[in-house]
C-alpha cells in the first residue's frame, strides 16, 4: 500500500526502538484493531515496529487477549524447557524471575516442579502465584515468554532485564524477511493490537553484542541470552526433545507445592 500523500516526509521514518539512534524506514500501513497503522523496518538491526502505539489502552482492555488460546499449553512446554535449561545452568535453589508473568501460570508450574520462581507484572493480576512476588532478590535466570513483541520501549526494558539477571530465556516469533503482508502472518496480532515490535535473528544478535551475551535460539520461537558459552547443540537438543530431557532434569529438585502451602498459611496467620 502506498503512503498517504498527506504525510510529511518525517512520517516515512521513525527512530528504531532497539537501536535508538537510527531511522527505521516505512514499509507499509495496514489496519490494526480499528486503526490504520504504519509499520517501519530498521536497516541496521532488522527490527520491525509499528508507529508510536497510541491504541494500547484499547488493546489492553484485558491484559491477556482473548485470542491467546495457547496460554496453558505454552506455559506447560515452557516449564519443561526451563527445567531443562536449569539443569544445563546448574540452577536448583537460585531465584528465577518470570518477568511480565501474566496470571502467574508459569511461576506456579515451576514452583510445582521445585524451582524458586518469582512473579512480576505491572499490568496483570497475579492469580496463581500470590505470595511469591519479586522484591529485588538476586536472580540467576529471568524468563520472559511472549513479552518482547509487546514492549513499547524495548531498549529501556532490556536495560531493566539485564540489570536483574545476566541470563534471559524468552520466546518471541521471529519475523520473516522480507516482512510479510499483515494478512499473511498471524503474529502481527491484527485483531488484538498488542504486538507492536518484531525481531529477526540479526536483531537478537545486535542485542547480544550490545550486552556482551551469547545468543542461543531454537528455530524461530525460543531464545536465550546467556552469560556463559556452551555448544549450541546442547540448547537445541534441550528445546527440541524437551519432554524426554524433562523426565530426568526434573528429578534434580523437589516440588514446592506443600512447602508453599505452609508458607502461605503462615503469612495468613500473621495477618490475623
Amino acid at each position: 500500500m502506498q503512503p498517504n500523500l498527506l504525510w510529511t516526509s518525517t512520517s516515512m521514518y521513525q527512530i528504531c526502538r532497539i537501536c535508538c539512534n537510527t531511522e527505521s524506514q516505512y514499509i507499509f500501513q495496514e489496519k490494526l484493531l480499528n486503526h490504520l497503522v504504519r509499520y517501519y523496518e530498521c536497516n541496521i538491526c532488522g527490527y520491525v515496529q509499528t508507529e508510536t502505539p497510541y491504541w494500547l489502552e484499547e488493546a489492553y482492555d484485558s491484559a491477556i487477549n482473548d485470542c491467546d488460546t495457547g496460554i496453558i499449553s505454552r506455559n506447560q512446554i515452557c516449564s519443561r524447557r526451563a527445567t531443562n535449561l536449569c539443569a544445563l545452568l546448574n540452577i536448583k535453589n537460585d531465584y528465577i524471575l518470570d518477568f511480565a508473568g501474566g496470571y502467574g501460570i508459569f511461576t506456579r508450574l515451576m514452583r510445582d516442579i521445585g524451582f524458586n520462581v518469582l512473579w512480576q507484572d505491572k499490568y496483570c493480576n497475579n492469580l496463581f502465584a500470590k505470595g511469591f512476588i519479586f522484591n529485588g532478590q538476586n536472580v540467576k535466570l529471568l524468563t520472559a515468554f511472549e513479552v518482547f513483541e509487546h514492549l513499547e520501549s524495548p531498549a529501556n526494558i532490556l536495560d531493566e532485564m539485564f540489570d536483574i539477571s545476566s541470563n534471559i530465556f524468552f520466546s518471541t516469533l521471529l519475523i520473516p524477511e522480507p516482512a510479510p503482508k499483515i494478512e499473511e502472518w498471524w503474529y502481527y496480532g491484527q485483531k488484538h493490537g498488542q504486538h507492536i515490535g518484531f525481531y529477526r535473528k540479526k536483531t537478537l544478535e545486535y542485542i547480544a553484542n550490545k550486552y556482551n551475551k551469547n545468543l542461543y535460539s531454537y528455530r524461530s520461537e525460543i531464545h536465550f541470552f546467556s552469560e556463559k558459552k556452551f555448544p549450541k547443540i546442547f540448547f537445541w537438543a534441550l528445546m527440541k526433545f524437551n519432554f524426554l530431557f524433562f523426565v530426568f532434569s526434573r528429578k534434580r529438585v523437589s516440588s514446592k507445592v506443600w512447602s508453599d502451602y505452609l508458607e502461605i498459611e503462615k503469612k495468613n496467620e500473621n495477618k490475623i
